[in-house]
């Protein structure tokens, strides 16, 4: 296993990866990988955050990071880190879903 920063190159890789891990998972279809393409193009992104999990020579987690902030009761902002989407791709977790989420399992065939 190997983790490091993601690069350019595996930009399509870890859309794909995240598509795949968020497809039908809380409604059909999903739009987390598209969040990963435009969050690296936000000026909030910490491209020094951005990690990827290799096993076997391919992509098989990913994590980003974004500043944030909160507002307090006192209508304070309060400086965050924020992450997501967290991917990880688990053969199992798939088929496990697949037998409890209707829209999965024509996918899971």
């Amino acid at each position: 296993m190997n983790i490091r920063l993601e690069r350019k190159d595996d930009y399509t890789q870890v859309e794909e990866l995240t598509r795949e891990a968020f497809w039908n998972l809380y409604f059909p279809g999903c739009n987390e990988h598209y969040l990963c393409h435009i969050l690296r193009g936000h000026k909030n992104f910490i491209s020094e955050l951005d990690y990827v999990v290799e096993l076997d020579g391919k992509i098989v987690a990913s994590i980003m990071y974004t500043h944030s902030y909160l507002i307090n009761n006192d209508e304070e902002t309060v400086q965050t880190v924020s992450f997501g989407p967290p991917v990880v791709f688990r053969g199992r977790t798939k088929i496990s879903r697949c037998k409890k989420n209707k829209y999965l399992k024509k996918a899971c065939v």
